[in-house]
């Protein structure tokens, strides 16, 4: 019966999209026409232009779709009329595969619309501009995300409500950047007890210090000089009573930065002598009571009440030598070169330059210049300076990558612009004085030019970002430090622990990025890296020393992603192993076949075990799967899940679940069987559909837009120009070639 389709598809391989149509109207269009296809999935005009060689954008997207699931055996479905033989199914795919590459592409780059700097991308920006950690200062509200990541543009607008938050850092950065000259004389306070203001009902100022009961606290403000590490004296004593002695701790406005205990007796205080870092300015100070304690039915002689005393604080500081800060260094050095400007007008193009990533103009220069002459008379160098920052901190080409919407120049971004494209896309931070003056110099209009930046920024520290940013969004692990799975099955399991699990993810992704590895080495790989705490969870030998610390792997456990804690954590529940999360996430970042989300009202697998009505997770599943409205997705997604279920749901190997011997085996709808995450693995490596999808999530993250179906032809490009088993920066070259980097592109 098929026998002229395989004659037709042989004697056709070689162009127009008959062959294809011919495949699709065996196979598909039963199903996936008229006005309710299955799936939503409607190929009927697709088959039309197909036949008249008028394929679109958009058909060849659905072509794709089609294509992997016909050649992974997911279509047709097992209850199917007709149900192709292994010829019938390669050469079909042939056939679609021609179709989709014949056609006449037209690539129309994309841009995201102007998109604000997300909490990460701002947090880098103050410290590569002024050397300043923004976290000391009030949090921004967290990042939306979208297709994936906190960096598309489509979530990144401001609202009103935030705008208040960029002035307040706006200011305190500025104030932190820009000290007056006299914060070079260290500062030498202090405060006597009954000049502090104790907790109402929880203290009393004596005459001649601060008494605490209650959990009370004495606080004060203190003018600092500038930011660094204080020595921190404090003269206090207490009411010895109870078995334990006076507990008390210091806080810097809410935060707490030191705890000590108080032997002395309050009517002879001695001294306790600490060493924090404090910021500039204003600075509230506490110190706390932490243990009160009375005994109504104290024996005679005995104290029964235990009270903190404070006769004095002293704070001395900073203990660091005096520096000019490294930016105030590069600006002064700019204006003594700069020819046919002062030093005040050359420091402010500076400014300009760095802090808006774009060159001068003299409506910026106007609006600095108003600031500055709208300052009391006589106001010094430093106010002058710390006013112009403010003003470019929340200057909107700041807050905001906004890029030149000019058509007269030409599809080429503007060199600053590319600049920035780069900057923010490999360090998640703005472009540094050698990029900048790179894209003055026009070295970024070349793609030799290109390539050298490129490899420069790979090679600097900061590129960490792409591990530390892109891959624990593409890996869904960023947010694991939230997943705490259910304590009383893992009671080892703790913030620390989650935390070294996520280290052992960014480390091994920086690791293949830096030593120039094949993308493939993140699926398996002989090394991985490990801490104590984490040797401990996966019962590996502990490494001397403290830190993490590249070892080879556990032959059991087997390399790659595929077998860290992170991601066999971020794809558990808090109580079990759900192969349905794990199965989605292999689709989903590995194999870039992401199945829809699922109907509403779908009933959920019971976490307890004495809610399963004795079957087991497996059983349940297949059970689930009969459902012809289930049956679609599940039958790939379950059968890879299945594969892991030698982990635990924090990724311990085990060989048991719920008292039953675990069957870590899956069958895929091609017949095709999964032994364990090894089976997993063997699928991914050389499937150009785990390459495609690397390439098509990092093409999200560098542009900032959502991979739609119109861009598909340009992936299609991309994936043409790598070799066959590229490495990390070989597609980081890659997408900065694209058009849809390199280029002005439609929003």
């Amino acid at each position: 019966m098929m026998v002229p389709l395989i004659t037709t598809i042989v004697l056709a391989l070689a162009g127009d999209g008959a062959p294809a149509a011919q495949a699709l109207e065996t196979w598909c269009i039963e199903c996936h026409q008229g006005v309710k296809p299955k799936g939503k999935f409607n190929l009927h005009g697709v088959l039309e232009r197909l036949n008249a060689s008028q394929s679109t954008a958009a058909d060849r997207s659905l072509l794709r779709k089609a294509l992997r699931r016909l050649a992974d055996s997911e279509m047709p479905p097992p209850d199917a009329e007709h149900i192709p033989n292994a010829q019938e199914r390669s050469l079909s795919a042939q056939a679609l595969r021609i179709a989709i590459a014949g056609a006449n592409r037209i690539i129309v780059p994309k841009s995201a619309p102007p998109r604000r700097l997300n909490r990460a991308e701002y947090a880098n920006t103050i410290r590569d501009l002024f050397g300043i950690d923004v976290s000391e200062f009030s949090s921004l509200p967290p990042d939306d995300v979208g297709a994936g990541f906190d960096n598309v543009g489509a979530v990144l607008s401001l609202a009103p409500t935030a705008l208040e938050k960029y002035f307040e850092l706006a200011e305190a950065i500025a104030a932190r950047a820009c000290p007056e000259s006299t914060a070079s004389v260290p500062a030498a306070i202090t405060i006597n007890g009954k000049a502090m203001t104790v907790t109402e009902r929880a203290g009393q100022v004596l005459e001649d210090g601060a008494l605490l009961w209650s959990s009370g606290e004495a606080r004060c403000t203190v003018q600092l000089p500038r930011a660094g590490t204080y020595a921190i004296s404090i003269r206090a004593g207490g009411d010895q009573a109870g078995p334990e002695p006076v507990r008390m701790g210091v806080l810097a406005g809410k935060k707490r930065i030191a705890d000590f205990t108080v032997t002395a007796d309050k009517r002879s205080p001695g001294e306790h002598r600490m060493e924090r870092m404090l910021n500039e300015g204003a600075q509230s100070i506490a110190i706390t009571f932490d243990n009160d304690y009375y005994n109504k039915d104290a024996a005679a002689g005995t104290t029964a009440d235990r009270n903190a005393f404070i006769l004095s604080m002293t704070i001395e500081g900073p203990l660091e030598p005096f520096r000019a800060q490294a930016w105030r260094s590069s600006m002064e050095a700019f204006a003594a070169s700069a020819n046919g400007m002062n030093a005040p007008l050359a420091e402010q193009h500076w400014l300009i330059e760095r802090i808006l990533r774009r060159p001068v103009t003299d409506t910026d220069c106007i609006l600095l210049n108003s600031i500055v002459q709208s300052l009391p008379d006589g106001s010094s160098k430093e106010t002058k300076m710390r006013a112009m920052i403010e003003a470019l901190l929340v200057h909107p080409e700041f807050l905001f990558r906004i890029e030149d919407r000019d058509e007269s120049a030409g599809p080429e971004l503007a060199p600053h612009a590319l600049a920035t494209r780069l900057a923010y896309f490999l360090w998640a931070s703005c472009p540094d004085e050698a990029l900048a003056s790179a894209a003055t110099r026009g070295e970024l209009s070349s793609s030799s030019g290109r390539a050298a930046a490129v490899d420069r920024l790979l090679m600097d520290p900061r590129s960490s970002s792409l591990a530390e940013r892109f891959a624990t969004q593409w890996l869904a692990i960023d947010g694991l430090g939230n997943k705490m799975p259910d304590a009383s099955q893992f009671p080892d399991v703790n913030a620390a622990l989650l935390r070294s699990m996520r280290t052992e993810t960014v480390m091994f992704f920086e690791s293949v990025l830096r030593e120039h590895r094949s993308a493939e080495t993140l699926i398996d790989a002989d090394y991985t890296f490990i801490d104590a705490r984490l040797a401990k969870h996966y019962g590996m030998a502990v490494p001397v020393g403290d830190g993490m610390h590249r070892v080879r792997i556990d032959p059991q456990r087997g390399g790659g992603i595929l077998a860290h804690a992170s991601v066999l954590t971020a794809t558990s529940n808090p109580t079990r192993t759900s192969p349905v999360k794990r199965g989605k996430w292999v689709l989903q970042a590995l194999l870039d076949a992401a199945p829809p989300p699922p109907p509403p009202g779908t009933a959920q697998i019971p976490d307890r075990v004495e809610d399963r009505a004795g079957k087991s997770i497996r059983e349940l599943m297949e059970i689930h799967r009969a459902d012809p409205n289930c049956a679609a997705c599940h039958r790939s997604m379950d059968e890879l899940g299945f594969a892991f279920e030698a982990f635990d749901p924090v990724g311990i190997l085990r060989d048991r679940a719920d008292g039953i011997a675990v069957n870590a085996t899956g069958t895929l709808p091609d017949g095709s069987v999964l032994q364990g995450v090894d089976g997993v693995r063997a699928k991914l490596k050389g499937n150009a559909g785990f390459t495609r999808s690397l390439v098509k999530h990092l093409m999200v993250y560098a542009t900032g837009c959502a991979q739609e179906d119109s861009r598909d032809d340009e992936l299609d490009e991309l994936m043409e120009s790598l070799a066959s088993n590229p490495t990390l920066s070989d597609i980081v070259h890659a997408i900065v070639e694209s058009p849809s980097f390199r280029l002005r592109g439609a929003q």
